[in-house]
C-alpha cells in the first residue's frame, strides 16, 4: 500500500499573477510561505529521527522508517535548490547596473 507523501500534500499550490495586479487582502505573502515550508521540512526531519529510532528498537517497521527518510530528504533537497536559486537570484540583482 502506497502512502502519500504529506510534505507534498501539505503545500498550497502556487498561482502567478501579472505583476501589476495588487496583492489579494490576507494573501500570504512571501516570508509567510517560506515559513511554513521550513516549519513543514523539520517536522519531516523530527518524523523520519523517531520512525528511525522506533525501527531501531524493534516497535516499528523497517519500511516505514525509509519512506519517512526518503519523504524528509527529498524535502530539504527542494529547501536546498530553492535556497540556491534565491542566492543566485539575489546575486543576479546585486550585478545589475542602474
Amino acid at each position: 500500500m502506497i502512502h502519500p507523501i504529506p510534505a507534498l500534500s501539505a503545500l498550497s499550490p502556487i498561482t502567478f499573477a501579472h505583476p501589476a495586479a495588487a496583492p489579494k487582502a490576507g494573501a500570504p505573502g512571501f516570508g509567510t510561505l517560506m515559513g511554513h515550508a521550513l516549519s513543514q521540512l523539520s517536522t519531516d526531519q523530527t518524523h523520519a529521527e523517531t520512525a528511525v529510532a522506533h525501527a531501531i528498537s524493534g516497535h516499528g517497521s523497517v519500511t516505514q522508517a525509509m519512506t519517512a527518510v526518503a519523504t524528509s530528504q527529498t524535502a530539504l533537497d527542494v529547501a536546498t535548490s530553492m535556497r540556491n536559486a534565491l542566492v543566485q537570484a539575489e546575486g543576479s540583482m546585486m550585478n545589475l547596473q542602474i
